[in-house]
């Protein structure tokens, strides 16, 4: 069993060591409350405006794609002499 003192010592020792993690949870609660903000609101924004806009850029180059052959089929025609 132990002494009054030695209960005390170990006592302030949790106390310490629940102070020394209360400070770092303190300490990192602002990261992650970036993290929440990023994860629930501002990159589901991104990956919408990404996929718009790969879907115009997949929609811009099929078009120029068929711009592309047109202006081809025109030139072997041309060069045809049709």
């Amino acid at each position: 069993m132990r002494s009054a003192p030695e209960k005390e010592t170990a006592h302030a020792e949790e106390l310490k060591e629940a102070e020394d993690s209360l400070a770092l949870a303190k300490a990192a609660m602002p990261s992650y409350d970036t993290y929440l903000r990023l994860d629930k609101s501002e990159i589901p924004k991104l990956e919408a405006e990404r996929k718009t806009i790969q879907a115009k850029l997949t929609e811009t180059t099929q078009y120029l794609d068929q711009v592309r052959l047109i202006q081809f089929t025109l030139i072997v025609a041309q060069y045809c002499g049709k």
